[in-house]
This record gives C-alpha cells, structure tokens and sequence, in this order.
C-alpha cells in the first residue's frame, strides 16, 4: 500500500528558498534623491513615483513575511496530522 505523506525536506526547502529571496528583497531599496528645491513638475513627480514604488515595496516584502509564516506553521500542522492519521492506521499489537 503506498504511503501519503509531506515531504517535509523539500517543504522546508522551498520555504528556505523564499526566505533567502525575501531576505535579499530587503537589500534593495530604490534611489531616494532629494531635490526639495526644484521646480521642475516632472522631477517632482519621479520623486513621487518613487515614494510610491518603496511604499508598495514595504507592503509587498511584509506580506511575504506574513505568507512564509502561514507556509511554515501549516507544513508543521500538516506533519502532525499526517502523524496522527498515520497512528490511528496501526494495526494493535496483540
């Protein structure tokens, strides 16, 4: 009879893999020039698509965080379900 079960080595892997690229996601942080004293409408308006664009950023790099947490204690949930499934299928030992 085959055996259903998580891999818990490649989950832990692909979560490990998404933690690194999360972590390097918080390297990069866009250019944030300072030209308080332009008048020039499109400089001024770069300057806001850039805040927006680190804004979003934020956002984007703290629901990721939020994502690997729930990938982590669900893979947890589902070993101790897999555990107890796999205990409630033993045959008593006479």
């Amino acid at each position: 009879m085959g055996e259903i079960a998580i891999n818990q080595t490649v989950f832990q892997a692909a979560l490990n893999q998404a933690e690194s690229a999360r972590s390097a996601l918080e390297g990069v942080k866009p250019a944030k020039p300072a030209l308080h004293q332009t008048d020039l409408k499109s400089m001024k308006e770069q300057l806001e698509v850039l805040e927006n664009l680190q804004k979003a950023f934020e956002k984007y790099s703290a629901l990721l965080d939020a994502d690997l947490r729930k990938l982590e204690k669900l893979g947890e949930e589902m070993v101790q379900r897999d555990e107890s499934i796999g205990h409630s299928f033993q045959k008593p030992k006479d």
